[in-house]
């Protein structure tokens, strides 16, 4: 039986629990929905984002922009 996370809205597997991997798969499927909408946000330009990204302030352009983070 998965635990719900609050705020998150993530699910917690308990050790030993036989539906870990659809409680994972779901978890993912949330965060992946949510990253998603970053362009909705009026200040946040995210161009062809790539795994490991990360957000910086670009001061000229007044917003946020994904920048590579390794």
């Amino acid at each position: 039986m998965a635990i719900n996370l609050v705020p998150s809205g993530l699910d917690q597997s308990e050790v030993g629990d036989s539906s870990w991997a659809t409680t994972q798969n779901n978890n993912i499927s949330s965060l992946n929905s949510t990253l998603l909408k970053l362009n909705a946000l009026g200040d946040v330009n995210v161009s062809s984002p790539q795994d490991f990204d990360g957000l910086q302030w670009d001061e000229g352009a007044g917003e946020w922009v994904n920048v590579p983070t390794i």
